[in-house]
């Protein structure tokens, strides 16, 4: 019974504690991670993007860690555009908004400084259409986008990014 109160006794301690710590954490602005409103207004933008130019595409969100915070596909985009347009948001995230996919694919030839790094990390993906979004000069996330070509996806993630934020620092 003394082991069952003490343990009680714990338990509202810890409670406690974690109650008080609650009201004081920071906000997703505050760590300048990007948050849900933020990325689904980069969605929208770059759907509006893809239907101005016909393209059906598939469109990732990510934090700065790489996890994913929104996702959409859009109407007859390929099945195997959303796994690689989570893994172009995946890869830009790892970099830390260092590189585009687009400016990785020359890195990651044969012969090139990264050639091999795409088997890394579960497969990273070194082709147009992740790009980093910044804001008040931090990263807070990227974007993205498979369903056209690379070119293509370049030109729809650049919507996404700058309906929240921009490109670089």
């Amino acid at each position: 019974m003394k082991l069952f109160a003490l343990l009680s006794a714990v338990a509202l301690a810890l409670s406690a504690t974690v109650s008080a710590q609650n009201t004081t954490c920071s906000t997703l602005a505050d760590r300048h991670i990007i948050n849900l409103a933020q990325a689904e207004q980069a969605i929208a933008a770059a759907q509006a993007q893809a239907a101005s130019i016909r393209v059906s595409a598939s469109i990732a969100v990510t934090d700065p860690s790489g996890f994913l915070v929104a996702f959409r596909r859009n109407d007859n985009a390929r099945l195997l555009s959303v796994d690689v347009s989570q893994r172009k948001a995946r890869t830009v995230s790892l970099f830390a908004g260092a590189f585009t996919t687009q400016v990785l694919f020359n890195l990651t030839q044969p012969g090139a400084a990264l050639y091999g790094i795409t088997e890394t990390n579960g497969g990273l993906v070194a082709l147009g259409g992740g790009v980093p979004i910044f804001r008040d000069g931090f990263f807070i996330g990227a974007i993205g986008v498979s369903g056209g070509t690379s070119d293509q996806d370049v030109v729809i993630a650049n919507a996404g990014v700058q309906a929240v934020g921009s490109v670089r620092a």
